[in-house]
């Protein structure tokens, strides 16, 4: 009897074996975007009432980079020939509001991309927008930023990435000043090689290279207008958007007393005061970051990156040729902050709908842009 159990359920169980396994022949034989590195294995995220399915791509790898020196762009294979991006890559050293915590890793040069479902595999040339994140040039990461419903709604390739912040982004240092190197522009470098991963790699992910858009808040935005007058960023981008962001870089010499300063705490400046460079390129990264809120960081005008002071680049008319848009959000720019431009000649910031904001004209924009946040624009 128990032999002819086993003979009856034979056939069916052998079924459900060859079935499994085609079904799993399948999944493995689905194809995805194919980079210069392999296939980028992601997940697809259903459709929404209106909204198309997205294709989602997280953690790939755009460059490598030991710390203070510029990143080297990714240009190796995926072992096995595939890279399996669903999860967030890890964001780059950082403080967490307390400057005693800290978390993230050095090794979180990584991009996200979101595509509407198979425009990679139709080959649509879509427009790409690439998102820079804010945080005052001292923290943030691309994680809380997921950008699917714009390429669902939009009809557009979407793309962010981490950059290097805080002393670990901004340090400079005398010894680069000397050998004419690029200096204390860590995260700009960064930006850099995510824009030349996005010109090499997105037609791969269905989007069209020539028709991308940078766009930011915050500190975020002034990071992208920053990428309009450095030399370096020709030809990555077709247009910016700048929302309630300002064009500005430290003055080198300030910047290089920020890290003497701190190499001083760390046991790691000369008997002339000069940062040894050795030295903080071996402290473990915790005590680096855990400075983030003793001195001024933000990208410098090193001579290199930045030739010159960047609202001199753009009175001298160098920069990149781009469109370029300028805006605020909300309680996020001086633009706003004056009683003239809100209800009953309120401040701000305060808790009434959207801050009260009164409509402006086009004269009234005008004027303000020319004398506020961004009057470089009016130069």
């Amino acid at each position: 009897m128990g032999r002819d159990l086993g003979v009856m359920m034979a056939g069916p169980l052998m079924s459900l074996i060859v079935t499994t396994a085609l079904q799993l022949a399948a999944a493995q034989s689905v194809q995805w975007p194919q980079t210069s590195g392999g296939s980028v294995i992601g997940i697809t995220l259903p459709a929404s009432a209106g909204g198309a399915a997205v294709d989602q791509f997280l953690g790939v790898p755009f460059a490598r980079a030991e710390r203070f020196q510029p990143p080297v762009d990714f240009q190796e294979t995926y072992p096995g020939g595939s890279v399996t991006a669903t999860m967030w890559g890890p964001a780059c050293m950082q403080v967490a509001g307390d400057p005693t915590q800290t978390y993230g890793s050095e090794d979180c040069l990584k991009a996200n991309v979101w595509s509407p479902r198979l425009a990679w595999q139709t080959k649509k040339k879509l427009p790409v927008m690439v998102f820079i994140y804010g945080g005052s040039n001292q923290f943030g990461e691309a994680e809380p930023y997921n950008m699917s419903a714009l390429a669902a709604f939009h009809d557009v390739v979407c793309v962010s990435f981490n950059y290097r912040t805080g002393p670990l982004g901004w340090m400079a240092f005398h010894e680069d000043v000397d050998a004419k190197r690029s200096t204390g522009n860590w995260g700009i470098l960064d930006i850099q090689s995510a824009l030349r991963w996005v010109q090499k790699e997105v037609a791969a992910f269905g989007g069209d290279a020539s028709r991308v858009a940078i766009h930011g808040q915050s500190s975020g935005a002034g990071l992208v207008e920053l990428q309009y007058v450095s030399p370096q960023s020709a030809g990555l981008f077709q247009g910016a958007i700048s929302e309630s962001g300002s064009l500005s870089a430290m003055n080198l010499s300030l910047a290089l007393a920020s890290a003497t300063k701190i190499a001083a705490s760390l046991g790691c400046a000369t008997a002339t005061l000069k940062v040894n460079k050795t030295c903080l390129a071996r402290v473990p990264a915790l005590n680096l970051t855990m400075t983030t809120y003793s001195a001024p960081w933000s990208p410098v005008t090193d001579g290199v990156t930045f030739p010159l002071a960047p609202q001199e680049l753009l009175r001298l008319g160098r920069v990149n040729p781009a469109t370029i848009v300028l805006g605020a959000q909300t309680n996020d720019s001086n633009l706003f902050l004056f009683r003239e431009h809100t209800q009953d000649g309120l401040d701000q910031p305060n808790d009434r709908p959207d801050g009260a904001l009164k409509p402006m004209s086009d004269k009234q924009y005008g004027v303000s842009t020319c004398h506020g946040a961004w009057s470089w624009a009016c130069v």
